[in-house]
C-alpha cells in the first residue's frame, strides 16, 4: 500500500466538530486511520504500529491555515473551504511513497487532500505503509495489530453506531 487514494462525495445534513467520515482500527483497539471534519476544515490521523515503515502517529489539518487568506493555488480563501463543507462536495485524499527508508534515510511520503479538484492540502509524512489495511493480509500471530473493517460516519470506540453522523453508518467496499 506505497500509493492509496480515497475519494468521497459528501453532502452533509448537519456537522459536529471532530466527527469521522472514514476510520479504521486495530483488532485490539487503538485509532489507525481517521479522516473527518476538524475545526473549520478536515483532518486526518494515521497511526502505524505494524506493517509501516516506522512506528508514528501524526494528525493534520487541512486547510492548515484559517480565515480570509488564500488555500496554495486553490482560489479559495480558508473560510470558504469551511463554507464548502456543508453544501454537496467531493472530496479526494492522495498518497504517495517516496522512500521507506533504509539505514540511513527516513521514510517519506507525500499526501495530497483536494476539496472540488482543488488542491487545499500538501503535506509530508514521516511514514509509508507497506502493508495493504486489509484483515486478510494479515496472520492470526498479528491478532492485535490486524486493521479492523472500515467505518463510514462515526468513528467507533465502543458506541453504538451510527452514533456520529446521523442516517450514515456502513461498512465501505
Amino acid at each position: 500500500a506505497d500509493d492509496w487514494s480515497i475519494s468521497l462525495w459528501l453532502d452533509p445534513i448537519s456537522y459536529v466538530d471532530d466527527v469521522y467520515i472514514l476510520s479504521q482500527h486495530y483488532s485490539a483497539g487503538g485509532n489507525l486511520f481517521l479522516f473527518g471534519f476538524f475545526g473549520s476544515g478536515y483532518r486526518l490521523r494515521m497511526s502505524c504500529f505494524a506493517g509501516c515503515s516506522e512506528t508514528a502517529s501524526l494528525a493534520r489539518s487541512y486547510p492548515s491555515i484559517t480565515g480570509d487568506v488564500l488555500v496554495l493555488d486553490s482560489g479559495r480563501t480558508a473560510d470558504e473551504i469551511e463554507i464548502r463543507k456543508m453544501e454537496p462536495h467531493h472530496l479526494a485524499l492522495t498518497f504517495h511513497c517516496v522512500t521507506r527508508g533504509d539505514e540511513t534515510t527516513s521514510p517519506l511520503g507525500i499526501l495530497k487532500v483536494y476539496q472540488d479538484g482543488l488542491l487545499i492540502g500538501e503535506d509530508e509524512w514521516p511514514i509509508c505503509m507497506h502493508k495493504p489495511l486489509l484483515p486478510g493480509a494479515y496472520s492470526d500471530a498479528d491478532w492485535a495489530v490486524r486493521p479492523a473493517p472500515w467505518e463510514m460516519g462515526e468513528e467507533y470506540d465502543g458506541g453504538a453506531m451510527n452514533g456520529h453522523l446521523e442516517g450514515v453508518a456502513v461498512v465501505p467496499s
